[in-house]
Parts: structure tokens; C-alpha cells; sequence
């Protein structure tokens, strides 16, 4: 009779934090994210949930839901794949966990945890020659669910493309980098 009443996740999300979901999205596809309100004698205030929808194949952003002044927010989007579904707690006046529920017009959606990378790096040379060449190779491993895309690696004031590192695997590059011709200490980063 009611053959999606099965088709949701119940969840909670600290401050500043997020939570992922994965499933299938078949022609017009939606979530719905609900959640309460606080009430304070005679005031109320909500915690300021978000809501996304991305493509889990490219990464891109589909459809964003993130007004603050109440407790439901919905994504939808026509497309055939998988997606990703991202709660956020944007703002809570409140410490802990807010409890949420998120509904989908499909079965099959399941908690995922986002890219999670770790590094290895070879050390340069302490010491480099100005205008001189050097080489630094590093291992990227991501232990997340879901593939990080097109992360790059900065030194100094270089930006070295790393690519997309699928979910559960490690990408290793090699660079040949020149220093600067002004003399300093440099930081190898990482971001994606």
C-alpha cells in the first residue's frame, strides 16, 4: 500500500559537522530532511540544517537546500545514477547532536563516510640551492566511501594537480619542483 514508507534514515549531526548518504537516483529523485524545533519558554529557535545533493560519479554539486528559519528542507534533481546526499549543521544554538530524518524517493540509501585522506611524502632536501630542481613524491590514500576529486598539492606558491583518488585506494605522483629564487622555508599542503 505504502511501498515507500521504508525509503528514509533517521541520524544526528554535531555542530559544524556533516553526514553522507549514498544511493540510487532514478529519473526525478528527491530528499526530504526534517528534524525539530527547540522551544524556549516562549521563544523557539531551530538548528540550522543544510541539505545537498551531489553526483557521486563527478563529484558536482546537483541542488542545494539551506534556508535557516525552518525545519525542513528538500533536494530534487532528474537524473539516472548514483548520488550523494549531505546533511549539514550549518548553526545550532545547542551543544550535541541534532536528530534528524532524512526520507528518499528511492530504497537503498545507506550512511557513507566522506573521502578521508591520509599522506606519505618523501622529505626534500633540507636545503635547496635557489632556481635549483628537486623532486618530492607522495602517496595519497583515501579511506573514505566516496572518491575525492581533483585534489592538488601546494608547495609553497605551486599548485601540482593530484587528481581524483577513488574510495579505498592510494594515488602516488612524483614532482620535479624549482625552488624559489628567494631564499625561505616552504610548507608542503595538501588539499582537495
Amino acid at each position: 500500500l505504502y511501498p515507500q514508507r521504508g525509503n528514509f534514515v533517521l541520524g544526528s549531526v554535531g555542530a559544524n559537522a556533516s553526514r553522507y548518504y549514498v544511493g540510487p537516483a532514478n529519473t526525478l529523485s528527491y530528499a526530504t530532511l526534517v528534524w525539530n524545533r527547540a522551544i524556549f519558554g516562549t521563544s523557539s529557535a531551530f538548528t540550522d540544517l543544510d541539505l545537498r545533493l551531489f553526483s557521486r560519479s563527478t563529484g558536482a554539486q546537483i541542488n542545494t537546500s539551506t534556508t535557516a528559519d525552518n525545519n525542513v528542507e528538500k533536494v530534487s534533481a532528474s537524473i539516472t545514477g548514483q548520488v550523494v546526499v549531505k546533511v549539514t549543521n550549518f548553526w545550532t544554538p545547542f551543544t550535541g547532536a541534532e536528530p534528524f530524518a532524512v526520507a528518499f524517493s528511492e530504497p537503498g540509501f545507506q550512511a557513507v563516510t566522506p573521502p578521508s585522506l591520509s599522506w606519505l611524502c618523501s622529505t626534500p632536501p633540507s636545503v635547496v640551492g635557489a632556481n635549483a630542481s628537486f623532486d618530492i613524491s607522495c602517496t595519497v590514500t583515501n579511506r573514505g566511501d566516496l572518491d575525492a576529486f581533483n585534489g592538488v598539492l601546494n608547495v609553497g606558491t605551486i599548485a601540482l594537480p593530484f587528481g581524483t583518488i577513488a574510495a579505498g585506494t592510494s594515488v602516488s605522483r612524483t614532482w620535479t619542483g624549482l625552488a624559489p629564487a628567494q631564499a625561505g622555508s616552504y610548507t608542503i599542503t595538501l588539499q582537495f
